[in-house]
């Protein structure tokens, strides 16, 4: 014999324990224990109310999924720079400072060439972070970006001590600066300045 589910009026064996249908319970004792799925009868019209609350469900179902892709994004994008930074040489230059280079490298040092240019093997494509003063500078399109910096103290105003080629991204901060200005920079070492030639650091990296 068949009895009608009182939450969803549809035909169920009387036996039944729940509703194969919503999954309502049909004991009055056990009824309440798991929430019945929600169904309309085919000859039952939703409601206003009942159309609003499955927009709202519908709505924050949205706004959650968003928010964790906007999260596992937001993840993604810090891991991604953190292991860059990790990786990226420039991240990390050595402690030397030019005036401990040049005491190595310069025209005072106590090396031969020789010495110098075994010594040079343990510098050679290390960072450093120096400053100097721009006493040229030549930031044209057809050319590569570079600058030629004064970098110590004692050196005469307009002499050479480093020339700094600068990467691409940096051309136009380049382009901001004037011969004069003082220049914070992060560069690769790759040549010492043989026979008072200016040391040579490329990739440079404007800091301020």
């Amino acid at each position: 014999m068949m009895i009608r589910c009182p939450n969803c009026a549809l035909h169920v064996r009387r036996d039944a324990v729940k509703c194969h249908h919503c999954g309502a319970y049909l004991s009055r004792s056990l009824a309440g224990l798991i929430r019945p799925n929600r169904v309309f009868a085919p000859w039952r019209m939703p409601t206003r109310a009942d159309l609003r609350a499955d927009l709202a469900a519908r709505r924050r179902r949205v706004v959650r999924g968003a928010a964790a892709i906007l999260f596992g994004a937001a993840i993604l994008v810090i891991t991604w720079r953190a292991q860059n930074r990790a990786l990226d040489p420039a991240a990390h230059p050595i402690s030397t400072t030019f005036e401990a280079f040049e005491k190595t490298f310069g025209p005072a040092s106590p090396l031969t060439p020789e010495q110098k240019d075994l010594e040079f093997e343990r510098y050679r494509g290390r960072y450093v972070r120096w400053e100097g003063t721009i006493v040229y500078l030549n930031a044209a399109e057809e050319a590569e970006p570079h600058a030629s910096l004064r970098c110590a103290s004692e050196t005469q105003a307009f002499s050479t001590d480093v020339t700094l080629y600068i990467r691409p991204q940096d051309r136009y901060r380049l382009a901001a600066r004037r011969v004069g200005d003082p220049l914070v920079y992060v560069g690769s070492l790759v040549d010492y300045g043989q026979d008072g030639a200016p040391v040579v650091v490329q990739d440079g990296r404007i800091i301020k």
